[in-house]
């Protein structure tokens, strides 16, 4: 396969170049990418207007109303909403957050029940709250179910919710990441083709394709100067900005990305040493299990043992 010189890079395949530079046009999916949203529980609500009026919700999360006899008030940050029966409504701020009802219960009279799908929401990363950040509190489809892409994943997962089988985990996590990036569409106004950025700034954009580029070549002897050059800055600006929005700096984002790789890669027995070193950029056996003592505590044979 013919190999091509990048200026600042390693050298990396004409394929393999173009499949990793693909998504940085496209920020929303290298912002998915690096945030990694994962579904931690998937449950179906049916509350009635009592309970439900006494029910905080809890981010970051989505919410599907499958039900309701009123209009419910969402307000998160400085971010409100009404959503009515039919909406999705996804949280990206942490909550609890009180729901509003337009038409409150009455007492002593018999109450309809609201049904709700909630699926809880984490991140793969625990340093990714300053990404996340960036995006709305608070994300809205009214009538769901008549977006015709959205409206075969909801399918799906509310079976899923009703009826937990084999691989439910896997298919909960696949389905709410196409909600989740299919509402920031909406949101957002983005097509498949062509989109007003996620983000704000070509400097935010920049620093997500870094991200995304370090993470998928931890093999390679990244610098901030390769970096800020790919971001499109000069190395000061570069490191600045970065250690803003990521709150590490660039190196040590990529020092936790290679250590919290190797020790995935320790937990499948196939994986020697020298090989693991050589995935995630270390010249010698002995640097990389150096690094990872320092990281974790325990030399790499122990924390195979230990797993």
């Amino acid at each position: 396969m013919p190999v091509v010189k990048t200026t600042g890079l390693q050298s990396l395949s004409t394929e393999s170049t173009a499949q990793a530079r693909r998504p940085f046009s496209d920020p929303l999916t290298a912002l998915l990418r690096v945030i990694e949203v994962q579904c931690s529980s998937l449950k179906l609500l049916s509350l009635t207007a009592d309970e439900a009026a006494h029910h905080a919700l809890c981010g970051p999360a989505f919410y599907w109303v499958l039900s309701e006899p009123s209009p419910v008030s969402v307000s998160v940050a400085d971010t409100s909403a009404i959503v009515e029966q039919g909406d999705l409504f996804i949280v990206t701020a942490s909550g609890p957050y009180p729901l509003a009802f337009h038409q409150p219960p009455t007492p002593g009279h018999l109450q309809p029940t609201s049904q709700w799908i909630a699926a809880e929401l984490t991140f793969g990363r625990n340093d990714v709250e300053s990404l996340v950040s960036l995006l709305p509190p608070l994300l809205k489809v009214p009538s769901a179910m008549q977006h015709p892409a959205l409206k075969n994943v909801l399918t799906l997962l509310r079976h899923e919710a009703d009826v937990e089988q084999a691989g439910y985990g896997a298919i909960a996590d696949a389905m709410v990441q196409t909600v989740f990036a299919l509402a920031l569409r909406h949101e957002q106004g983005i097509n498949g083709d062509a989109c007003e950025t996620l983000f704000q700034t070509p400097v935010e954009i920049g620093i997500v394709s870094t991200l995304l580029m370090m993470r998928n070549h931890l093999d390679s002897q990244w610098t901030v100067d390769q970096l800020a050059d790919l971001a499109g800055m000069s190395r000061s600006r570069y490191a600045v900005r970065f250690t803003e929005f990521v709150r590490q700096t660039p190196m040590r984002y990529l020092f936790e990305s290679r250590m919290s790789r190797a020790g995935d890669l320790l937990q499948q027995d196939h994986y020697g040493l020298k090989e693991i070193a050589r995935l995630i950029g270390y010249k010698s056996t002995s640097a990389f299990s150096t690094a990872f003592k320092k990281w974790s505590g325990k030399s790499p044979q122990e924390y195979r043992k230990q797993v």
